[in-house]
């Protein structure tokens, strides 16, 4: 059986037009949102604490149902079919399962082959992360870092048309979450997946994407383009063009443009 990680997958542009969303006390958490994904992109969503970037992510997810407003993906995108995965800010690993098994787990629920099928693609996800010696290890034998590497290949393991991340390297020091950042940007530049980041973090909303939307109390305020070419490394922090792009989405975030 050909392997979930290298069978071919049409990335999905994700749209949101007027996306809104209300809880109890009238709070619009998101506010008429309009915005684009790109097919086969990284956006970053970049904002203070409590603007409502998680919730956007998860009114793309599937996850919050919108009050106003509507998602949509081309081509459809069904997370039922492993097509949209989500990793989240904590790796959300179940304990009683081995790293293999953890990342088999997607496998399984969308039926994909039989058992020897879905460890065989999950040791290859494992392998790509880095972490194959490692995949008898239950998740309390586990590091941070070596956590979340697990949680991203179970993510990718169905070789999804859409990534969404909620702050997935938030907990993690500085080198650590730099080398998961490059990492994530290795697997996009195989697959070619589109991927919508939260991050309070600029210079990593940077670093990992084609896009950065700036968002303040429940709206989009701005949506840049990013102008620093692929491939990236860690040293592209130290040019004059990083600094300068950082001073805008700065600015941005600040309401000073």
């Amino acid at each position: 059986m050909d392997s979930v990680v290298n069978s071919p997958a049409l990335a999905s542009a994700i749209r949101c037009d007027s996306l809104s969303i209300q809880y109890a006390g009238g709070v619009r958490a998101v506010d008429s949102v309009s915005l684009t994904a790109d097919a086969s992109k990284v956006l970053a969503l970049v904002g203070p604490s409590g603007c409502g970037k998680t919730t956007l992510l998860r009114l793309m997810a599937g996850l919050e149902k919108p009050t106003q407003g509507s998602v949509s993906m081309d081509p459809v995108a069904a997370g039922s079919r492993g097509e949209v995965a989500f990793v989240f800010q904590q790796p959300t690993l179940l304990p009683w399962r081995t790293a293999c098994q953890n990342v088999m787990l997607p496998l399984e629920l969308i039926g994909h082959g039989n058992r020897r099928d879905q460890r065989e693609v999950a040791m290859e996800m494992l392998a790509r992360v880095g972490l194959e010696d490692a995949s008898k290890r239950f998740p309390h034998q586990l590091s941070g870092g070596m956590k979340m590497r697990v949680s991203i290949a179970r993510a990718l393991v169905t070789r999804p048309r859409v990534l969404l991340l909620d702050e997935p390297f938030a907990a993690l020091d500085d080198m650590l979450r730099n080398q998961l950042g490059e990492l994530v940007m290795r697997l996009w530049d195989d697959h070619r997946f589109t991927a919508v980041m939260v991050t309070h973090n600029i210079a990593e909303a940077i670093g990992l994407s084609h896009q950065v939307a700036v968002m303040r109390s429940g709206r989009v305020t701005s949506v840049l383009d990013n102008p620093l070419s692929f491939p990236r490394s860690e040293s592209l922090r130290s040019t004059p063009e990083f600094g300068r792009f950082y001073g805008i989405v700065s600015a941005e975030l600040r309401g000073v443009s």
